[in-house]
C-alpha cells in the first residue's frame, strides 16, 4: 500500500470513507450554527444520561467526565438551574474501571462523592427509580 494511499485512510472511515472532519463522533459543536442567533456566550449543551420516570414525573441526569475533568462553567450553571427545578442531577469522573459520582446541590456543587464500578452505579440508579416509586 502507498504511503499516500495509508494516509487518506487515517483520514477517513476505511469502511465507508467518510472523511473524519464530517463524521458525527458524539461531540458536537453547537457554536458552529446556534452562535449566530441567541444572544451573547448562550450556546447549547448535551446531557449524557437522562433517565425519566413518566408515572412519577421524576428524573435523572448523568453528566459523565473523565477524571479531574472540571464541568464548563456554562454546563455547570445548566445543571444547577436543573436541581433547581427538582431534577436529580449526578456528576461522574470516570475512570477505565470506576466512576466517582455525587449529586449536584442546587448551589451547583457536588459535595459528596462515591467511587464505584459502573455496575455499582447501575444499582445506584436501580436505587433511584424504586425509591421514586415509593413516594
Amino acid at each position: 500500500m502507498a504511503r499516500a494511499e495509508t494516509e487518506d485512510l487515517l483520514r477517513a472511515c476505511p469502511t465507508c470513507r467518510t472523511k473524519v472532519a464530517e463524521a458525527q463522533l458524539g461531540l458536537h459543536d453547537y457554536s458552529r450554527w446556534l452562535v449566530d442567533y441567541l444572544p451573547g456566550r448562550v450556546s447549547g449543551s448535551d446531557i449524557d444520561c437522562v433517565v425519566e420516570q413518566s408515572k412519577t414525573g421524576r428524573m435523572l441526569f448523568i453528566e459523565f467526565k473523565r477524571k479531574g475533568e472540571l464541568l464548563p462553567v456554562g454546563q455547570r450553571l445548566l445543571l444547577k438551574a436543573c436541581v433547581k427545578r427538582g431534577i436529580d442531577v449526578w456528576v461522574g469522573w470516570e475512570t477505565d474501571t470506576h466512576v466517582e459520582v455525587g449529586a449536584m446541590d442546587a448551589t451547583g456543587e457536588v459535595l459528596l462523592v462515591d467511587n464505584m464500578t459502573h455496575k455499582q452505579l447501575g444499582l445506584k440508579v436501580k436505587r433511584w427509580w424504586n425509591a421514586g416509586l415509593e413516594d
